[in-house]
């Protein structure tokens, strides 16, 4: 745009809307590193590295859409009635839960439960996750540091995406993309918070 940079729009969208309301995905080149540290804190939420493939800037997009249905499903689930929004839930193409304030889980769908592979813990024990459900960071041999899994974030209040966690399942690894986001009630106080697991195998071959 004429007389502002990509950063500053940026800044200026994010003065109006959230981050789960309107998401901005912005492309750099692999050496510019700096540059996507400063496009992430002027809001960006996503990026894409330059060259760009039309099928996975779609994809991107459609999975930030997603997103921000499954935080306004969540919030009519207390709401509306539940086994319809259960059978939504159930039907979306990649793995959601739901936690209650306490950390307690209000709601897990089936693909959730295929990608994480292991029995559900009844509370969100921050220290105990990833060994739970053997979380790695991406390529080693260290488990995901609890602290910065966004269920746990979002728990804090803070929405956030990562993409460089594994799951390892026996002789099986599963390369995750994972988003949470608070859901706040009218006082705003943090009601739930939401995790969105996707499979991101098949983008990592390209």
């Amino acid at each position: 745009m004429p007389k502002m940079t990509g950063y500053e729009v940026a800044q200026k969208l994010r003065e109006r809307w959230h981050a789960d309301e309107v998401p901005i995905l912005m492309l750099t080149a692999k050496d510019q590193v700096a540059d996507l540290v400063i496009g992430l804190e002027a809001g960006a939420n996503d990026y894409l590295t330059k060259p760009i493939s039309k099928d996975e800037l779609l994809a991107r997009l459609r999975t930030h859409m997603l997103v921000k249905e499954l935080q306004a499903a969540a919030l009519r689930l207390a709401k509306e009635n539940e086994d319809r929004l259960r059978q939504f839930l159930e039907a979306m193409p990649v793995g959601v839960q739901v936690l209650d304030a306490k950390g307690q889980s209000y709601y897990i769908n089936q693909r959730a439960q295929q990608l994480l592979g292991n029995s559900l813990v009844d509370e969100a024990i921050q220290g105990q996750l990833t060994e739970h459900y053997q979380l790695y960071q991406t390529g080693t041999s260290e488990l995901y540091a609890p602290h910065e899994l966004p269920i746990v974030r979002a728990l804090q209040g803070e929405s956030a995406s990562v993409d460089d966690v594994e799951v390892r399942q026996l002789e099986k690894s599963i390369p995750l993309e994972i988003w949470g986001t608070p859901i706040f009630d009218e006082q705003n106080n943090i009601h739930y918070a939401i995790a969105a697991f996707a499979d991101i195998t098949e983008r990592l071959k390209r």
